[in-house]
């Protein structure tokens, strides 16, 4: 009778920490995301041209970034949605956002560090008309790779001259998220349209 009386009591205080694990959520689990309400601020946007042909160099600049609020969950990144990838069927950009081409314009940990200084995106559309890819330092560089501040962080090597961009509307998106998560605030867009050569 003890024994079991023992096992019981032993029992109980695991179940009621399993219980309250259950009840309780852990504070970062969201399924929605506002991040006007949580105080997130865009910064200044333009994009330039807004439309081309199959090789048009594009411009992204991010300027202004606010400042971010010392309360907010700590793994928010501000991203940008690139459609011109996702067309040309690419796994070159590291991150799917709901099923769209993105990455973090600002990581998690620019955003802790408060490291937001404006930032420059450029990239070339694809095109028959690039000019090939040459190889330097063993990296196959390209028009088409995607450069922040002069940096690249996406090679397309080959592919940039081997196809023509589809013609038709590019949302280009912006907005706060959460990483690694599937939780986004898209909160401006910017249209590029790809028109005939």
């Amino acid at each position: 009778m003890l024994s079991n009386l023992r096992k019981k009591t032993l029992s109980l205080p695991i179940f009621l920490l399993l219980l309250t694990g259950m009840i309780i959520p852990n504070s970062f689990a969201q399924s929605t995301f506002d991040s006007k309400t949580l105080g997130l601020e865009m910064p200044m946007i333009v994009m330039t041209p807004i439309y081309g042909t199959p090789s048009t160099e594009v411009e992204i600049s991010i300027e202004n970034m606010p400042a971010i609020p010392k309360d907010i969950d700590p793994r928010v990144e501000f991203f940008i949605f690139l459609p011109f990838f996702l067309s040309l069927d690419s796994g070159n950009v590291p991150q799917t956002c709901n099923g769209e081409k993105c990455f973090p314009l600002y990581s998690f940990d620019e955003i802790q560090q408060e490291k937001l200084s404006s930032k420059k995106i450029t990239f070339t559309l694809f095109s028959k008309q690039n000019p090939k890819p040459i190889v330097e330092g063993g990296l196959v560089q390209s028009v088409c790779d995607l450069k922040i501040n002069d940096k690249v962080v996406e090679r397309f090597g080959h592919a940039c001259n081997e196809q023509d961009q589809p013609t038709g509307e590019y949302k280009v998106k912006f907005g706060w998220g959460i990483q690694q998560s599937s939780v986004y605030d898209v909160r401006y867009t910017e249209v590029f349209t790809v028109i005939d050569e």
